[in-house]
């Protein structure tokens, strides 16, 4: 990742073995959403790598490559065929490229060739009823002069016998003017398999089979552009685990104390509600008073990690009877005596220690949601301020985060600060093998969020046994 991050070089990686491992912890939520392959994934695309699937999709990757890099996501699709030329359309819809508008005076000059007159000016362009050849070179030039376009499709068909020649002169015309220009010309060329490969050894150019195949490509193009050539560019070097911060070998794996954990998260000011550790009702009766009702009251074991499914969860409680009434219904030795916090949205913030990656973070919303849906994202961590930004408009829920349908703009910066914050936590605590915190609420703008429930399981291992299984 810092080798792919430190260079404006396109990276390509196909990787295999993508089944989810069965090795994971299934009481934290985090251990059942962040499988092995997702993090790969997330993380070959956060150091700017471009992963594919297939052997093909490599190939065309390296095709694409070989053009100059697309600027933009403004395509002109030109087409001697009116069925391609939509097939060329959805394609470019499905791959983030729009088709913006032809000038009059590129429209003018096509005009002057048309015969019967019966396609439609648009883009994409039919060019069907063009019969000639070698006016497509003044077309494809002119395209690639039209200001507003960053690139262009031209799919290709064409009649070996008489327009051989002709197609020739226009594969290499394409050769010249993408580079002259330096706009991508991305041709697709419908032939049999005999001809397919004349052409292209003939014209020692990219040629692709399908504009579909064309466009996925062109589209690591134009995602190698963006986080490659703009100003947040720079040496990618923070992702080297730090040493020594390991717990010494030999100690088993521990489910951390709920006072511990918002210990540690104050430590990092990732903000929790107000609370207080009490041992029983006097003990919470005092604390509920300085805290200031309504409290909520949790059972604090460490081993209870699902509280509301043991009964060990109250919350509202308004006034002392209440409290006592709670504390009645709840079984244990510790509890949590928690403000309680006004309406937000609820965030789920998760952690886990990766094998190949080291610490990843996740994020979603949060309550039953996390699980319900599955709509997370992850990053390896450390995060940057910029990608706690990609990582919240990356999931469908970020949505309701905006005030959809009236709803309540949530606190987006404080949120993002947290992001960042957990992340800086996890990387300097690679003896955190899971992390959930579930709910994290996100206020209304500008009033901050709060974590409310949190848990840790320790991995008690140094972190040398970790990277090299000593």
């Amino acid at each position: 990742m810092d080798l792919a991050g430190s260079t404006q070089k396109p990276v390509v990686v196909l990787k295999s073995n993508t089944n989810k491992t069965s090795n994971q912890i299934a009481r934290f939520h985090t251990s059942a959403l962040a499988g092995d392959d997702e993090v790969v994934s997330s993380a070959l695309s956060q150091a700017g790598i471009h992963r594919v699937y297939t052997l093909n999709e490599m190939m065309d990757s390296f095709k694409i490559f070989g053009l100059p890099l697309v600027k933009g996501p403004n395509l002109a699709i030109l087409s001697r065929s009116g069925g391609r030329a939509v097939m060329a359309a959805d394609a470019a819809h499905r791959y983030g490229f729009k088709m913006v508008p032809f000038s009059e005076n590129f429209l003018n000059h096509v005009r002057k060739k048309v015969r019967a007159g019966v396609i439609r000016m648009t883009n994409p362009l039919d060019l069907g009823d063009v019969f000639d050849l070698e006016f497509y070179t003044e077309v494809l030039e002119r395209a690639l002069k039209e200001k507003e376009v960053d690139g262009v499709l031209f799919s290709i068909t064409y009649n070996p016998g008489a327009e051989l020649v002709a197609t020739k002169n226009l594969i290499r015309s394409a050769s010249n003017l993408c580079f002259l220009y330096e706009k991508p010309v991305v041709l697709s060329l419908t032939a049999d398999s005999d001809e397919w490969f004349k052409m292209k050894k003939t014209a020692d150019f990219p040629i692709f089979t399908e504009p579909d195949d064309a466009l996925k490509a062109l589209a690591l193009s134009l995602r190698h552009y963006r986080s490659k050539s703009g100003p947040d560019f720079h040496l990618c070097s923070r992702f080297e685990i730090p040493i020594g911060k390991g717990p010494g070998i030999g100690k088993q794996p521990r489910i951390v104390s709920p006072g511990e954990v918002f210990e540690l998260l104050g430590e990092y000011d990732i903000p929790v509600a107000d609370y207080r550790l009490v041992k029983d009702y006097d003990e919470g009766l005092r604390a509920a008073e300085l805290i200031g009702y309504p409290v909520g009251v949790k059972i604090a074991d460490s081993n209870v990690v699902h509280k509301t499914d043991v009964g060990g969860v109250r919350l509202n409680i308004g006034n002392p009877d209440e409290l006592k009434e709670a504390f009645r219904a709840i079984k244990g030795d510790c509890f949590l005596i928690q403000k309680m916090v006004e309406a937000g949205h609820e965030i789920f913030i998760g952690g886990k220690y990766d094998p190949e990656f080291g610490p990843v973070i996740l994020f979603g919303l949060g309550g039953i949601f996390v699980e319900a849906l599955e709509d997370v994202a992850v990053r390896v961590a450390p995060i940057t301020d910029k990608e706690a930004s990609e990582i919240i408009e990356e999931t469908k829920g970020s949505v309701l985060l905006k005030g959809f349908r009236g709803g309540s703009v949530a606190d987006i910066e404080a949120l993002k600060g947290c992001l960042v914050r957990v992340s800086r936590l996890l990387f300097e605590h690679p003896e955190i093998q899971t992390l959930d915190i579930n709910p994290l609420i996100v206020l209304k703008e500008g009033q901050g969020c709060l974590v409310v429930d949190g848990r840790i399981l320790l991995e008690e291992r140094s972190l040398n046994e970790k990277l090299y299984g000593t």
